[in-house]
């Protein structure tokens, strides 16, 4: 069998992605016994608690992040850097203007809201809550640059390159906690370390691309309204991942305000090792992206459409196998990996293991969405299911965690049917893509 070029690079990065993954969970698996070890379930909840707001932001990603780099990938395909430089240097100053605006808002909330109340936070003191929350809020900016700039990787073929980047990152992250937690820092200078590292590796980043590609220069030296034309885009990306991240971080929220910290720990605990499904898998998904961004911008639908139905018939045995796995050693490797601190509740496993399950599926369509920049449906839906399902699990949270889970079960559903649907469209013609 005959090795093609597009085989060598789908390895690449599906290998640098898988790494990635391993990575992530790896630091979660290290990590969360030692925040429950060390620090207690309620400061750690406490802790959880406060990171949610900076987690929402960074999901949100205000939608220039990725509609940017697409487009950016787009020029260089056609062999127009300076254009591409130019829309690089825009969305950078779009970034600073919207990190300034934010962390503006964000000072100003502080004279007038106390989040340590709003928030329920019992241990840290108010102005080390709000201390905490700035400095994660600038953490998150500085990592919608540093995403920015690692697209340029992709955009010249290195794909993996960028994954390999932001491996490394959330790898010296996951030790600069360590070594806080173990000397007995406490949320704020986890927080401090954590963005200092970010900064520099943002430098760093900046510096190798220098060397690399001779077109590249960092910079904020043009005018914004070179990115005017990608802010419809933008916004429907926006809106899309703001739901998707309501869901994700709204619920945490709602959980330890109705539950308590001690039940968060658990719910998320318990999440953290079901979403190591859905990490791994997206290695194989996601390596895929630049292919579709390519062969669907040249029109070749036939080739999109056969590539979208082996890509999801392989993510739905490999998803199967795994749920199987988790649902037979899922309570053993729990018990063991927290020292029997977090006891799970076999119902409320289930139901989430299922919900993964939907949600895994939902994801490898949306690679197709994500690759085309093709979200104004998708915006509206995402939006709609978040609303409805924060509202009924603040009405049912107060009496138990298996009602957040089964709502948050019925929305992975929901967006499965809606992002596979929409995602066909795409690969068969029926939509006009958002690549331009």
């Amino acid at each position: 069998m005959k090795i093609t070029n597009i085989d060598i690079v789908w390895l690449r990065n599906f290998f640098s992605g898988l790494i990635n993954r391993f990575t992530t969970i790896f630091a979660q698996v290290l990590l969360i016994p030692l925040f429950i070890n060390l620090w207690g379930k309620e400061y750690y909840g406490e802790w959880l608690l406060i990171s949610t707001l900076p987690a929402y932001l960074s999901a949100s990603d205000l939608g220039l992040n990725v509609t940017a780099t697409t487009a950016i990938c787009a020029l260089t395909a056609n062999d127009k850097r300076s254009e591409a430089l130019a829309l690089y240097k825009s969305a950078n100053k779009a970034l600073l203007f919207l990190a300034s605006i934010g962390l503006l808002l964000f000072s100003i909330s502080c004279i007038y809201l106390n989040w340590s109340k709003i928030m329920g936070t019992k241990i840290n003191s108010e102005q080390q809550i709000e201390i905490s929350l700035l400095i994660l809020i600038s953490a998150t900016f500085v990592m919608f640059l540093v995403g920015l700039a690692v697209g340029i990787y992709r955009s010249e073929g290195r794909f993996d390159k960028s994954q390999n980047f932001i491996t490394l990152l959330q790898l010296f992250d996951a030790i600069i906690i360590l070594v806080n937690v173990i000397l007995g820092g406490n949320i704020f200078t986890v927080a401090l370390s954590s963005f200092i590292l970010k900064i520099l590796f943002l430098i760093v980043i900046i510096i190798d691309l220098q060397k690399k590609y001779s077109w590249y220069k960092f910079g904020f030296n043009n005018p914004i309204s070179e990115i005017y034309y990608l802010l419809p885009t933008s916004f429907f990306y926006m809106v899309a991942l703001i739901g998707q991240g309501l869901v994700i971080q709204g619920t945490s929220f709602l959980i330890g305000k109705s539950l308590g910290p001690a039940t968060l720990v658990t719910f998320n605990t318990i999440r953290t090792f079901i979403n190591s499904i859905k990490s791994i898998i997206n290695a194989f998904y996601s390596a895929y992206l630049p292919e579709f961004t390519k062969i669907i911008a040249q029109n070749k639908a036939e080739q999109a459409r056969h590539l979208f139905i082996k890509m999801f018939i392989f993510t739905l045995t490999i998803t199967t196998v795994f749920i199987a796995t988790y649902y037979l050693l899922g309570n053993w490797i729990i018990s063991i990996w927290t020292s029997n601190k977090v006891v799970v509740d076999n119902s409320i496993y289930v139901v989430m293991l299922v919900s993964i399950f939907f949600s895994t599926l939902s994801n490898c369509a949306y690679t197709v969405l994500n690759a085309t920049n093709e979200n104004r449906v998708m915006s509206i839906y995402y939006t709609i299911f978040a609303l409805c399902a924060m509202w009924a699990i603040y009405v049912t949270s107060k009496n138990g965690l298996i009602y957040p889970v089964l709502f948050l079960c019925i929305v992975d559903f929901l967006m499965l049917v809606v992002t596979f649907n929409e995602a066909w469209k795409v690969v068969n013609g029926k939509i006009i893509n958002g690549l331009g």
